[in-house]
């Protein structure tokens, strides 16, 4: 299969480091990642400025590799309408990201945004994740990963999504022996606890970090949050339709299709 495979962490990332080795087997790759760290830049694309490209690392049979100094989803842009324009990819891979994806980071991840631009112009896309700041087990994620991709593009029953869905794949930071399987979940509820960090340089003038703790969740059932914290890895359909039909429903019941027309 014909895989691009991008993230958020930069071209060096420990995590697309994995999934590289994990795909290069029998595969033809396409690799386009930020020249530096671009976690929670979500769908920013670079519209005002130039983007630049470099070739990246040594030549290997079979990949290519390539540093931007764009965003995620301008890497996949990039990829779609250039370099593979006249030889699209049958998948899309993006991570492995380090640290999960779950609930409300959904809309921050430039991971999960990479693969939502993918989906956007009809690529299957999956979003890969690996739970912690300190993950350490990538091996892990990108054995899901590489054996996810084989079922979505070996056409397994039941696990096609509709246009405009991308597969999220969040994964526990254990060894693959000690994950217990992959449940399919829904996106839980996050809980935040954030905070501004006030300082100020030698020159007396202040500045601030926007911080807080790691995120937590509810452990509802059926939810991404509890099927980590059981040691099970997450799969969850992320649509790019945000549109809360259930309200929609509603206004249309009791107000018709149109309020403000006189």
């Amino acid at each position: 299969m014909r895989v691009l495979l991008t993230n958020d962490d930069g071209i060096g990332a420990p995590g697309l480091r994995a999934l590289i080795e994990a795909f290069r087997e029998g595969n033809e790759l396409v690799v386009v990642a930020p020249n530096t760290q671009r976690s929670a830049v979500s769908h920013a694309c670079t519209f005002m400025n130039p983007i630049r490209m470099y070739p990246y690392g040594e030549k290997r049979p079979g990949i290519e590799e390539y540093s931007i100094n764009g965003t995620p989803v301008d890497c996949v842009f990039l990829a779609l309408f250039h370099l593979m324009k006249d030889n699209p990819p049958d998948i899309i891979m993006s991570g492995i990201n380090k640290g999960a994806n779950m609930g409300f980071d959904v809309m921050y991840s430039g991971t999960v945004a990479a693969a939502m631009e993918g989906s956007i112009h009809g690529r299957k896309a999956v979003a890969v994740s690996l739970e912690g700041r300190h993950a350490v087990h990538y091996e892990t994620a990108a054995v899901l990963a590489r054996r996810l991709a084989d079922k979505i593009l070996g056409g397994t029953e039941g696990l096609d999504v509709p246009a405009q869905t991308l597969y999220s794949l969040n994964v526990p930071d254990l060894p693959l022996d000690q994950l217990k399987g992959v449940k399919f979940t829904n996106q839980g509820l996050t809980i935040y606890n954030q905070y501004v960090v006030k300082r100020s340089d030698p020159w007396d003038r202040e500045y601030y970090w926007l911080s807080g703790d790691q995120p937590d969740g509810h452990m509802t059932p059926g939810s991404d949050f509890e099927a980590l914290h059981s040691d099970y890895a997450s799969l969850t359909p992320i649509q790019v339709d945000c549109t809360n039909y259930e309200v929609l429903r509603r206004w249309q019941q009791r107000l018709g299709d149109q309020l403000l027309a006189e």
